[in-house]
């Protein structure tokens, strides 16, 4: 609740600056499917366009900021999934370090259809993005989007977009393996420490040279300094502090985002993994 407050505070300081520009976003309904085929699953997704400077948030946006949102008004026996998030990135509300994107980013979304529905016919998937995009100043917004598509027996792929949307699901974090992963609180700090487990994994620890933890349940200030460190060879460490505003201070579980520019894996491409590890006293 205070970090909102925060933001709108923020928010209300930021209305007195001239926006130079009246569309810092441009969000738009896409799909790589060229058919809806009835009974299967395709991809649709939120197309966004950020004017340079400017950026929108990740699901948890730190301690500053709205994530972008999907509510969907789907014809009946649709079913739309959540968004499946890319990769974060660290981002600035002014000063303040936040948790989002910038540039051009798809977030896509998985529709399954019914399998009742007749080829020949017309569907329309509509819905109401919101989103909050911030740069120089804030602009919260909302928009009625909608994609009309076509019910066949078969589908292709749109070469465009489906080139778009399979990069945005290979820059979803992936799941950690070959580490070994401990956590313990000290005194307002959280101290994390990696331990190479497998080969790969010890190449790797030799090669990561940073790291970033993007918190997804608010238990670490994402705008507070992180440290990192290797003592010894095939280990990692990380001091992180936890947020005053935390929803949870005394949360048992470090959960969120490791992400490194040197990569994860052999050839450095996987940059982001999942981490949920125990949180010891």
């Amino acid at each position: 609740m205070i970090r909102w407050v925060i933001f709108f505070h923020l928010l209300v300081l930021q209305a007195v600056s001239v926006c130079e520009e009246t569309n810092p976003l441009r969000v738009s309904l896409v799909t790589e499917a060229s058919a809806i085929v009835p009974g299967e699953s395709f991809y649709v997704g939120l197309d966004l366009q950020h004017r340079e400077g400017d950026h929108t948030y990740w699901k948890f946006p730190g301690i500053v900021g709205v994530p972008t949102g999907m509510e969907w008004k789907l014809p009946e026996g649709f079913e739309a999934g959540p968004i499946e998030w890319t990769e974060p990135h660290r981002v600035l509300m002014y000063q303040i370090k936040a948790q989002g994107y910038e540039g051009s980013t798809l977030l896509p979304i998985k529709i399954t259809a019914p399998k009742t529905l007749q080829p020949g016919t017309t569907v329309v998937l509509a819905g109401q993005a919101s989103w909050m995009c911030c740069g120089r100043v804030c602009n919260p917004g909302v928009r009625d989007l909608s994609l009309e598509m076509k019910v066949a027996p078969e589908s292709e792929l749109d070469g465009k977009w489906h080139a778009k949307f399979n990069a945005a699901r290979a820059a979803a974090p992936r799941p950690l393996a070959g580490w070994n992963a401990e956590a313990k609180r000290a005194g307002a700090e959280v101290h994390l420490k990696l331990s190479a487990q497998t080969d790969e994994a010890k190449q790797r620890a030799a090669a990561i040279k940073e790291m970033i933890f993007f918190t997804d349940d608010g238990l670490i200030n994402a705008d507070k300094p992180q440290t990192f460190s290797s003592p010894e060879p095939g280990v990692l460490v990380m001091k992180l502090i936890i947020s005053e505003y935390a929803s949870d201070p005394k949360a048992k579980e470090l959960s969120g985002i490791l992400q490194t520019p040197q990569g994860w894996s052999a050839d450095g491409t996987v940059k982001s993994v999942i981490l949920r590890v125990k949180l010891a006293e």
